[in-house]
């Protein structure tokens, strides 16, 4: 499996508060992962670092293993095609940007901020999806706040304070009981 995106010891201060502290995690071509955030400043600052808007103090960022912060700008414009952020709004309008994409752009990085996408239609996400998977590698990564949304990542961090409290993973047994997925370790 292809490593997509890769934060390695990441922090982040602002106005003097220490909002991310060495964070790490990697997420993996085809692979989902939701990020619980205790608070919604420590939920925006992941998403600013993660969408190219905002460089961590200390640490270092990776997209197909290539340091984000050593890119000269015009690798981190292509880079940036790679990654998107969805919310309600975006959906519908964002498959047709993709039919004229660069042949050279296999994967993408999907970023759902929950709060935005807490009743999106389910039917109009898993049509997008669909039809993104038929050309690109696709990883999804939920930015949440306060409390686990629910939805089917296969991994979980649960951020307290700026640090990784707990990892939780959900690839070893899936069972369907009443039509809710119901994860056994």
């Amino acid at each position: 499996m292809n490593e997509l995106l890769r934060f390695e010891h990441v922090s982040k201060t602002i106005y003097n508060k220490k909002v991310l502290e060495n964070l790490s995690f990697s997420l993996f071509n085809n692979e989902s992962l939701e990020i619980v955030c205790s608070n919604h400043l420590e939920k925006e600052t992941l998403l600013h670092l993660l969408l190219l808007r905002d460089q961590p103090d200390n640490g270092d960022i990776y997209l197909n293993n290539k340091a984000l912060l050593k890119m000269k700008a015009r690798e981190r414009r292509l880079a940036q095609q790679q990654i998107l952020l969805i919310d309600d709004h975006t959906i519908n309008s964002l498959y047709n940007d993709f039919l004229v994409a660069p042949a050279s752009l296999k994967s993408l990085l999907l970023i759902y901020d929950v709060s935005f996408k807490i009743e999106m239609e389910k039917t109009a996400h898993m049509m997008f999806i669909k039809k993104l998977k038929e050309r690109f590698q696709i990883s999804l990564l939920y930015l949440s706040y306060d409390q686990k949304s629910h939805l089917d990542s296969t991994r979980t961090l649960i951020l307290k304070e700026g640090r990784v409290v707990k990892r939780n993973s959900f690839v070893n047994k899936k069972y369907l009981t009443n039509d809710k997925k119901v994860y056994k370790n």
